[in-house]
């Protein structure tokens, strides 16, 4: 599981770019000012949700210079004391959150990792794991390489998966043939051998 800390005020939609690739194992908080002109809107808010299995919260910020900054700074600290999630980004272009990366991740243990990414995209191709369908990979493909190439690449793969699949499908079943005519051959002689030996 991941937690997401995103700065809203930062370019929202680019922020949230391949937030569709998250499971449901994941959460994103997403923290704007009050006078964000995007997640300000109960209607947007609802869209961004949408787009994920993730659980989404926003987290409105009273107004303020770098009011939001802190927030994220403040919640990324929350995890790391913590330290039941075993992954944190910060989503943001603001290169201080390197820096708040860089000093929490020195003072926690290998097991905590706070980074700092762009966007979601970068944190679903960085952790795989939480990809849980093809529509997910789908996605993660389109986003990075663009509809056109990702759809081609994916189909590409898709194919190649599927003549795997079906070639370890064909030997097992012919293993199965195989170990059943043993079987088979097995007893037969066993029956044989037995007479054999009696004699």
């Amino acid at each position: 599981m991941a937690v997401y800390l995103i700065d809203g005020d930062n370019g929202p939609t680019e922020r949230i770019k391949g937030i569709e690739c998250l499971s449901k194992n994941d959460r994103v908080q997403i923290f704007y000012g009050m006078k964000n002109p995007y997640y300000v809107t109960e209607q947007n808010q609802k869209k961004v949700m949408q787009r994920t299995a993730a659980a989404v919260e926003f987290f409105p910020i009273s107004a303020g210079k770098n009011a939001v900054d802190f927030a994220i700074a403040v919640r990324a600290g929350y995890y790391a004391a913590k330290a039941e999630e075993a992954i944190v980004y910060l989503v943001s272009l603001d290169r201080d959150f390197q820096l708040i990366a860089n000093a929490v991740q020195s003072e926690k243990s290998a097991d905590f990792q706070l980074k700092k990414i762009e966007n979601v995209l970068q944190g679903a191709a960085a952790n795989p794991s939480g990809i849980t369908n093809l529509q997910a990979i789908y996605q993660l493909l389109r986003e990075e390489f663009g509809c056109e190439a990702g759809q081609a690449l994916y189909q590409r793969t898709k194919e190649l998966f599927y003549t795997q699949f079906q070639l370890a499908e064909k030997r097992k079943r012919e293993h199965k043939e195989y170990g059943g005519r043993l079987a088979a051959l097995g007893r037969l002689t066993k029956g044989y051998i037995g007479k054999w030996f009696d004699n």
